[in-house]
């Protein structure tokens, strides 16, 4: 974790998460599994099964292993300067955001219509405790 607070302002440098691969990887697993077990037709399965690959496809270079252009690589949160960088040097600036889950694990900032999740160990020094104290402090 590379942060500065300077005033009022965190800097989070964010890197691909294991935890967040491992947790998505066996969320879909499960939604590979559970069709080919309880639906009886083939061609539903099939179906669902594309549908999956598509989404999984999309899903894990953008959301889990950061690789695509529009990935999300840092967030800036301050009193007046809330922002979003990429990773192709593009800066989302937001006037709002707000904590929807906060745990020693985890941390979910949304920015309007962007979710962010930030793992333990999706940010260098593996320490939420400074960001959740940030947090309860804005």
């Amino acid at each position: 974790l590379r942060w500065a607070m300077l005033s009022s302002t965190l800097n989070l440098e964010i890197k691909p998460s294991k935890y967040y691969l491992i947790f998505s990887t066996i969320i879909y697993a499960i939604c590979f599994i559970l069709p080919w077990w309880r639906i009886d037709s083939i061609i539903v399965n099939v179906i669902i099964t594309v549908i999956l690959i598509i989404s999984l496809i999309t899903f894990l270079p953008k959301y889990v292993l950061l690789s695509k252009n529009n990935s999300i690589t840092s967030v800036i949160l301050g009193e007046s300067n809330n922002s979003v960088n990429t990773k192709n040097g593009e800066m989302l600036l937001q006037n709002y955001y707000s904590i929807t889950y906060k745990s020693n694990f985890l941390v979910i900032i949304r920015f309007e219509k962007i979710y962010v999740p930030i793992f333990k160990d999706s940010i260098l020094e593996k320490n939420l405790s400074s960001v959740n104290r940030f947090i309860n402090v804005i």
